[in-house]
């Protein structure tokens, strides 16, 4: 009798180390995830606007190989996502790239500044967010919207215990919302903390 409680005890405990570490094993496979991701789509004013934010950008596609170098043919895109840390450390996300599957349309991309910490358990905004220079040419607003949706980025990110590790996001769940839907969801966000 005693010795069938023991296996029961023994097996009970081989459960639930084997549980902790498989959802320790989770949380550093994937830290955080986006719950959110929001794009906002801006035409520039004028060339002018349109040549000043093409200074100090990582470019992706030189201006050559599109039909156009009119501003009325390229759009801002702004992604920014909502974050939740999954694990009670810190997680540090740095500075992303899209990847070129689909970026063909795509002519720059600015550099974060400001890289996102999310500290234990933290649901938030991102601190800065993604700025691409896209070519639209003739493309109608949903043909934009699939262009965008098909592209990738791959999310560097480290936490207190390791570094160097990378998530790849995909944009196909984006949300597409105006400037003021979006500061809107800031907001809200802001007042839950």
């Amino acid at each position: 009798m005693k010795k069938q409680k023991k296996n029961k005890l023994f097996k009970s405990l081989a459960l639930l180390v084997a549980a902790v570490v498989f959802v320790g094993g989770l949380s550093f496979v994937r830290p955080a995830r986006a719950d959110k991701i929001y794009i906002r789509i801006s035409p520039f004013q004028d060339q002018t606007h349109f040549e000043a934010n093409l200074l100090n950008q990582q470019i992706l596609h030189d201006l050559n190989v599109f039909a156009s170098r009119d501003y009325r043919d390229f759009v801002s895109v702004n992604i920014s996502l909502e974050w939740q840390n999954l694990t009670p450390w810190t997680v540090l996300l740095e500075d992303g790239e899209i990847l070129e599957d689909a970026a063909a349309f795509v002519v720059t991309k600015r550099r974060q500044e400001k890289l996102t910490t999310l500290y234990a358990y933290e649901h938030t905004l991102g601190t800065d967010g993604y700025s691409l220079i896209c070519y639209r040419g003739s493309c109608s607003d949903s043909e934009l919207e699939e262009k965008i949706r098909a592209l990738t980025i791959r999310q560097p990110y480290e936490t207190d215990l390791f570094s160097f590790f990378s998530m790849k996001l995909r944009l196909t769940d984006g949300i597409f919302v105006s400037d003021e839907e979006f500061y809107a969801q800031c907001e809200r966000l802001k007042n839950q903390e």
